[in-house]
């Protein structure tokens, strides 16, 4: 079987390679002859490019482009849908499955690939969280030699390497920059439950402005 068939063979079994995974597997075969063939191969039209250097993969031409969400497991189905959001450069906010699927496509990523990869960079990050809240104050009492504060906490991170900003600093960005009312109203719905939860926990002895703020919150007048 000549070189270029090979390539052909493996990609079709395993619906997509890097130049590295290729070279690697045919370990008879030069990394610069498996390049040379990757060329040849893409300017016949015969494989298409994913992703950027580094990271780039080598589908066949006729392989599908548009994944459903069927194509991913139910537990990172179910992640994304819960805390993906991408707001399209028109200002459209797209939630879930189809705001990640948009976002791949305007990257030129793979999708499939890159929801396991958001998933496994979300779990990094919530190594940081403790009941639902990621604790400030160790950050501050390193940064700084005097700290008045007694509790600090963050809902999320503002952002995350390669994927950028989370679902709520996309919401807080745009809400901020467009004034549009709908997305504010959507962001005060999405931190409520939380600032009553904070308020809840750690006022044992509840002031009479506390209790006013919390009475407000749960009316639905103030965001906290």
């Amino acid at each position: 079987m000549f070189t270029a068939e090979k390539i052909l063979d493996f990609i079709t079994k395993n619906r997509q390679a890097t130049g590295k995974e290729l070279s690697d597997y045919f370990s008879e075969i030069t990394p610069r002859a498996v390049r040379k063939q990757l060329k040849n191969l893409y300017d016949k039209k015969l494989l298409r490019k994913i992703g950027h250097p580094p990271k780039v993969y080598y589908l066949l031409e006729s392989q599908k482009e548009n994944f459903t969400i069927e194509d991913i497991d139910k537990k990172t189905q179910s992640l994304i849908n819960e805390r993906y959001l991408f707001i399209s450069p028109a200002g459209q906010s797209i939630l879930g499955w189809k705001g990640f699927l948009a976002w791949c496509e305007k990257t030129k990523q793979d999708p499939e690939k890159t929801a396991n990869e958001y998933v496994a960079t979300l779990k990094k990050f919530d190594k940081f969280r403790k009941n639902n809240f990621i604790d400030g104050m160790p950050k501050m009492e390193k940064t700084f030699k005097n700290v008045f504060l007694d509790k600090l906490f963050y809902l999320d991170f503002y952002s995350i390497e390669r994927f950028g900003k989370t679902k709520l600093g996309q919401m807080l960005l745009y809400a901020k920059q467009s004034q549009n009312l709908s997305l504010i109203h959507q962001l005060i719905k999405e931190i409520r439950p939380q600032v009553i939860s904070i308020i809840t926990r750690y006022s044992d002895r509840k002031t009479e402005c506390q209790i006013y703020v919390l009475n407000l919150i749960r009316k639905k007048l103030v965001i906290c």
